[in-house]
């Protein structure tokens, strides 16, 4: 109970209108993200129906192994981070440009925003870019509601951010089960972040206009490449671009971390041990990491993790996690797995607020202003799922 009302309190305290929150739709999403996680992760059918899609999105990974094979040789997996990660990130790009371009990710977008408006009174709009985000990036999905942004009020704008700094795309689920990170859990957490960011957006900015959304009609929604080889282009081209801003990220973050533990080895240990950054982020990062459901003996490590992607990036953090193997519990594996999912970091910041912006300038300055607290609320998404997660595992 104290996990899951310390974020609902943060975000009273953030709102802009507390007296026009409607505690109701608030009820009923956190009812939503505990059925999805009972079905998903509780009931047999549902767990059985989960596993057999971990299966197959892990077999569609695999098939980026043709392809590496093809570019890099036979041994390419000896420097993963430089060949496996891009590999899989340009094919994952591809299969989803071309799925676009046949309507199927509309299709299944389409249906999801149907539910989560079937019972949360949200915008068509809002309903839709929350359900995008699960597929695809947090600058992408905005382009399937872009002739409606001029015209977004400020709290469907707010949910449209929260929505892309608590999910995560398709493509980056597929480079973490290719690390290794257990499918079902991520999965689920981006499936239970899609209403749980509603609820939160609604928190810290109350609807108090009235969208032209409301009834829920969008216009029809279609790729706009000629024929399914120029999606196949655009889609690998894509993917390159983004394959080589995450090594380069993974690069800099990496050396980033080495200089700054170097610096502080420079002051006395603490008990024993000389200071580093892992370890600031476990001490800071361990009362949270602990009420989510890690094990006391694993809540410093979780901490840690926590702070890296918070600071740094969910990648870099999923990088860890898979490498700490069995030295935490499977219980803090899971809450780790949960908890990391999530573009919530400071440094997509920037990326979300300048892509937006680009889509429509006029509302650039409302865009900038919730940046910030647009990255707040898609980590208390996470932390709330997380939550109602753990009390399956």
């Amino acid at each position: 109970p104290v996990a899951l009302a310390l974020p609902l309190f943060a975000c009273w305290l953030l709102s802009s209108d507390r007296a026009a929150i409607k505690w109701r739709p608030v009820a009923i999403g956190l009812l939503l993200q505990l059925g999805m996680a009972v079905i998903m992760l509780w009931s047999a059918p549902g767990r059985a129906a989960l596993q057999a899609i971990s299966n197959g999105v892990a077999k569609v990974v695999d098939s980026s192994v043709a392809g590496a094979v093809f570019a890099f040789g036979e041994g390419y997996q000896e420097h993963f981070v430089a060949f496996a990660i891009p590999a899989t990130i340009i094919f994952f790009s591809t299969l989803m440009a071309v799925l676009y371009y046949f309507g199927i990710i509309q299709l299944l977008v389409k249906g999801m925003a149907w539910g989560i408006r079937k019972l949360l009174p949200v915008s068509g709009a809002e309903s839709l870019v929350a359900a995008a985000n699960v597929f695809i990036g947090n600058t992408e999905a905005p382009l399937m509601v872009r002739p409606y942004i001029p015209a977004m009020t400020r709290s469907e704008i707010m949910a449209m951010m929260v929505a892309g700094m608590a999910t995560m795309s398709g493509g980056m689920l597929a480079v973490y089960i290719g690390l290794g990170a257990d499918a079902g859990y991520l999965l689920t957490a981006s499936l239970m972040a899609a209403p749980g960011s509603l609820v939160v957006a609604k928190i810290l900015r109350p609807e108090i206009d009235r969208p032209i959304t409301r009834s829920g009609r969008i216009e029809k929604l279609q790729s706009e490449d000629v024929n399914a080889f120029a999606a196949m282009t655009r889609g690998a081209s894509e993917g390159l671009i983004l394959a080589a801003t995450v090594v380069a990220m993974l690069i800099a973050f990496v050396a980033m971390v080495a200089l700054i533990n170097m610096i502080l080895g420079a002051f006395p240990d603490l008990w024993g041990e000389p200071l580093t950054l892992q370890r600031i982020f476990g001490w800071i990062f361990f009362p949270v990491a602990w009420l989510l459901g890690a094990d006391l003996d694993d809540a410093a490590i979780v901490g840690n993790l926590i702070g890296i992607k918070l600071f740094m990036t969910e990648f870099l953090a999923y990088v860890e996690l898979v490498e700490l193997g069995d030295a935490i519990s499977a219980d803090s594996r899971a809450v780790a797995t949960f908890v990391l999912c999530g573009f919530s970091s400071f440094i997509s910041i920037g990326v979300q607020v300048g892509g937006i912006s680009t889509l429509a300038p006029e509302r650039k300055r409302v865009i900038g202003e919730l940046g910030v607290i647009s990255m707040v609320g898609g980590l208390i998404v996470t932390l709330i799922s997380t939550t109602l997660a753990s009390l399956f595992f």
